[in-house]
Formats: C-alpha cells, sequence, structure tokens
C-alpha cells in the first residue's frame, strides 16, 4: 500500500495549505527519514520547533503509486505550500536513474583506491572481514613524491613501486621560526624615556631590556627603574 501522509501541527485544520504532504510505501521508514535527516529546512525546522505538538496522519491508502502521486498533486499543485517546497505528485530525482553518473562514480572510486565503508552501506560482518584481509595481506598506503599519486598496497603480496613512500600524502616539512626574527614574543609596544630624555619605541620590551641590562620585571611592574620610565604607547 502507498500511504499518502500529512505531517502537522496539532492545532492545524487545513491540509490544503498547512503542513506537509509527503507519500510513501513504507511509511515508518520514511517518518524516520523526516526526523533524522531530512533535507527539507523547512519541515525539519517546524519538527524541532513544535517537538510533541507535531501530529502525523495517514490521509489516503492506494494500491497504485501513480494514484498517490495525483492525490499529493491534489494537495500540493505547486511549491511553497505549507511546509512542502516543491509540487506534489512527482518522486525525488534517484541515483538509479543515471547509469552513466553511477559507472563515472565506481571509476572515480576505483581511480583513488577508495572503499567506501561506513554504517548505513556494509554490516559489522562485512566491516569485519574486510579488517582481516587488510591486516592479513599488510595493506599500507604508499605515494609517488613526485605525481602525488598514492594508493593501498599489499605490501606482503606486492612489490612497492620504486621511489614511493609510505603515506598517501608527503609531509610538508615546516619551516623552524626563530623567535625575535621571525616573530615577536611581546606584541605590545612601548615607549621608552631614558635618563638623558631620549625616547625609544620598543616592541620586544623583554629583550630590549636584556640587552641593556635593564630589569624587565621591575619596568613592567613600576614603569620606571633609576631615571628610566616605561610606557605602553
Amino acid at each position: 500500500m502507498v500511504k499518502v501522509y500529512w505531517i502537522r501541527h496539532k492545532n492545524h485544520t487545513d491540509i490544503m495549505t498547512e503542513g506537509y504532504v509527503g507519500i510513501s510505501n513504507n511509511f515508518e521508514n520514511r517518518l524516520k527519514f523526516h526526523k533524522e535527516k531530512n533535507k527539507n529546512k523547512k519541515l525539519r525546522n517546524a519538527m524541532t520547533k513544535y517537538g510533541n505538538d507535531i501530529v502525523t496522519d495517514i490521509v489516503y491508502e492506494f494500491h497504485d503509486k501513480e494514484e498517490a502521486l495525483r492525490k499529493e498533486y491534489e494537495l500540493r499543485p505547486s511549491e511553497f505550500i505549507g511546509w512542502n517546497l516543491a509540487p506534489g505528485g512527482g518522486m525525488p530525482p534517484s541515483i538509479n536513474d543515471y547509469p552513466d553518473a553511477i559507472e563515472k562514480i565506481r571509476q572515480s572510486i576505483k581511480d583513488l583506491n577508495m572503499t567506501p565503508y561506513c554504517e548505513e552501506t556494509h554490516s559489522k560482518e562485512s566491516k569485519g572481514k574486510r579488517k582481516k584481509t587488510i591486516d592479513k595481506k599488510c595493506y599500507r598506503w604508499y605515494h609517488n613524491p613526485e605525481t602525488l599519486e598514492y594508493k593501498l598496497i599489499a605490501t606482503s603480496e606486492d612489490q612497492i613501486p620504486e621511489g614511493w613512500q609510505p603515506g598517501r600524502k608527503p609531509k610538508v616539512k615546516q619551516k623552524k621560526r626563530i623567535r625575535g626574527i621571525d616573530y615577536e614574543c611581546n606584541s605590545k609596544t612601548w615607549e621608552i624615556t631614558d635618563p638623558d630624555g631620549n625616547k625609544y619605541i620598543v616592541t620586544n620590551l623583554k629583550r630590549w631590556c636584556k640587552e641593556r641590562d635593564l630589569p624587565y620585571f621591575g619596568a613592567i611592574r613600576s614603569g620606571k627603574w633609576k631615571g628610566w620610565f616605561f610606557n605602553k604607547a
């Protein structure tokens, strides 16, 4: 049976203008989708906002999907009615309708040596079997440092290409930064006056004081020392 359902606020009374209308031959799974993976932001926000005040009704049941689609179109003849974004009467596009795209995705995954294992596509037994195979054949990532090509290699069976290095991508060596040359450890700017009245603008007070045998902590604590004056610029 294909069901036409109405998701609404408990105070909604007009199915033609309020709430969300949809169809499904597996109503329980469809409702779970709306709660967990819904891409309709308007409906998702409404369900989050109203929470326990949301009511879901099955308003029609049909043996034929085409009849259900026609009824959905009657209830939602245009876009942006209630919480619906699209008009009714049409099925969402499916990747299965585009065999060329499926083949292109398969080829891309193969070229990149990617294995899309996840909770939604593989069982625990399948993932466990994969892990045992990886451990048994000692699969490791290797890359070509010149072309940046990388792939998984069964090191217990296959020869590692000449010049290839461990890892998917080469590690970028960070240039060591030198304090006082590449960066200043004290970013504050100070205006300093010596006993003769000469003024200095300093951005690294600690190093400046050290070079002149002046007490750094005394300078910042009191702002003066034996005729010297230290002020933040």
